[in-house]
């Protein structure tokens, strides 16, 4: 039986385990968090666990797909992880186990530290007056209050050359265009990924027309699916959208987690009418702005 030994590092400490064949992502964050101390393990869903492939490129481990079936570069012994936040928690107070707390705040610090979200002059002075003083819930009350915290923004042009921010939040989606905004929310929201290169996102339930992002890249599409299908998680699992609890192994039916990269996944409501499309193009040569969760 294949079986690997694999290297992760955290912010708190570096952690060695045992990969087997039929050990699956959501597994593997129990097994981390269990082996760094982190007593409330519900707290997992704000986790991810990153590798690099062949190509350089950080991806993220799937929940429900078997670890060591991802692209992983074998050339390295032991496999190298890192655990990361993949959503920061829209109420700080709520998240009440120590090491999800410091993991949280320690990759918050690195971020704005590093410019990779927002914060003005002003609020970097409080932000360090804190920091120094070991206050984290005092950290993370003011950095929840900047402009950035707990989005992630893709700017997308579309065919007629008007430039389209699409802004992922606790709630939802915003969509602005031409001093327009439009919101889908997560208890409405719909999301097909069509191909390749293509996601459309449409509000359930009604015959409005589905805005289709186009790439030409397949991982800049996935940028974009992943974002959403992890603010969605969160939403789902904090807000207990769906009736009674669903365990790891069922979410395949309304996840891409168990969909080879690059093939299509849709999940939609076949009783609804296929609303009519209007296509958009992603700008593949424009970065993120804003937070950004370790994605190249």
């Amino acid at each position: 039986m294949t079986r690997k030994q694999a290297h992760i590092t955290t912010a708190v400490k570096d952690v060695d385990l045992v990969i087997e064949a039929k050990t699956k992502g959501w597994q593997m964050i129990l097994d981390i968090a269990l082996a760094i101390g982190m007593q409330q393990t519900e707290h997992t869903l704000w986790f991810g666990v990153q590798y690099v492939n062949k190509k350089g490129h950080r991806k993220w481990i799937k929940d429900n797909r078997y670890v060591l079936d991802h692209r992983l570069d074998k050339r390295k012994k032991p496999l190298q992880f890192a655990l990361r936040v993949k959503v920061f928690p829209e109420i700080f107070s709520k998240v009440d186990d120590r090491i999800a707390q410091v993991l949280i705040y320690r990759q918050l610090r690195e971020h704005i530290e590093k410019g990779e979200l927002n914060c003005p002059q002003d609020k970097i002075e409080v932000l360090t007056k804190l920091a120094e003083d070991d206050n984290i819930e005092g950290y993370m009350n003011a950095a929840r209050n900047l402009e950035e915290y707990g989005k992630m923004y893709f700017k997308l042009t579309r065919a007629d050359g008007a430039r389209v921010d699409l802004t992922v939040n606790h709630s939802g989606i915003t969509v602005s265009c031409r001093n327009e905004n439009s919101a889908i929310t997560f208890e409405e929201i719909q999301v097909t990924k069509t191909g390749k290169t293509s996601v459309c996102i449409t509000k359930a339930g009604q015959a409005s027309k589905a805005i289709k992002y186009k790439t030409e890249k397949p991982r800049s599409c996935k940028k974009v699916v992943e974002a959403i299908e992890s603010y969605l998680e969160v939403y789902r699992q904090t807000r207990n959208v769906h009736e009674g609890s669903v365990s790891k192994d069922n979410e395949t039916m309304y996840s891409s987690d168990t969909v080879p990269e690059g093939e299509a996944m849709v999940r939609e409501d076949s009783s609804l009418e296929r609303p009519e499309e209007v296509e958009v193009t992603l700008n593949d040569s424009s970065e993120h702005t804003g937070y950004r969760v370790d994605v190249p």
